[in-house]
């Protein structure tokens, strides 16, 4: 999806980014300074006073959990040809399906824009990630014209693979690609053309939200379908947007 990048940026969506993961550390409290007693005339002696026994710490040290990738499907299906954005679930801990998922999402929303522009980006990419400006922005241009959508076939999702997993950040690659990008109107007739670019394969960062969703937080371009390597990517069956 090239970043999941959309109208003015698509070669510089296309639904792609790192968060910084914060983990907080305790340590223990210092022992306080050893004292001596004051002497006593010249034969006195001077004496150390233990140190007490450092404290426990009462709060433990994150550990990272790392989980193993899910299991490795034959292949994945996508299809965006669906009733309501209610139909899509980009919770769960397959994340096969779920990337899949995110990519026939922002199809969807592109065909059928509705809610805010804002609320539309924020279904599916973080807003650390790289691209959330332009996309955002290529969703008010829908919801600013009335019956503006996306006519032409979407963002063809040609493989996935699931590289790690880890707490609630996963990384996957994806090759996509897609052709001429075409905007309509509330009549079907052509207001927009955008390019689209040639399959290519890039590694995504996904972070799961309190609400316990996923969502793209940063990519990593890896280069054109044909110069790396897609044998061990879950092909994907893609059918496209039917208008």
């Amino acid at each position: 999806m090239a970043g999941m990048r959309v109208a003015g940026t698509r070669r510089g969506v296309a639904l792609l980014m790192f968060v910084t993961l914060l983990a907080a550390c305790s340590g223990e409290d210092a022992a306080p300074p050893t004292t001596a007693p004051p002497t006593t005339g010249a034969a006195a002696t001077t004496t150390t006073a233990a140190a007490p026994p450092p404290t426990t710490p009462t709060t433990a040290a994150p550990t990272t959990t790392t989980a193993d990738p899910p299991a490795r499907p034959e292949k994945l299906v996508s299809d965006f040809d669906r009733e309501s954005v209610d139909d899509f679930d980009t919770a769960g801990d397959d994340l096969y399906r779920v990337t899949v998922e995110l990519f026939d999402l922002f199809n969807f929303l592109e065909g059928h824009p509705a809610g805010s522009a804002n609320d539309m980006a924020a279904a599916l990419v973080e807003r650390t990630y790289p691209f959330w400006d332009s996309i955002q922005l290529g969703f008010a241009e829908l919801t600013d014209n009335t019956g503006w959508r996306y006519v032409d076939p979407g963002i063809e999702l040609l493989g996935v693979r699931v590289d790690s997993v880890a707490d609630d950040a996963a990384v996957v690659t994806v090759a996509d690609g897609r052709d001429s990008q075409v905007v309509a109107d509330a009549n079907g007739n052509p207001v927009r053309r955008y390019d689209g670019w040639e399959p290519e394969v890039t590694s995504y960062t996904l972070v799961r939200g309190i609400d316990g969703r996923w969502r793209m937080a940063d990519l990593d371009a890896l280069g054109p379908v044909g110069e790396v390597n897609t044998q061990d990517l879950v092909p994907v069956e893609w059918t496209g947007r039917s208008s």
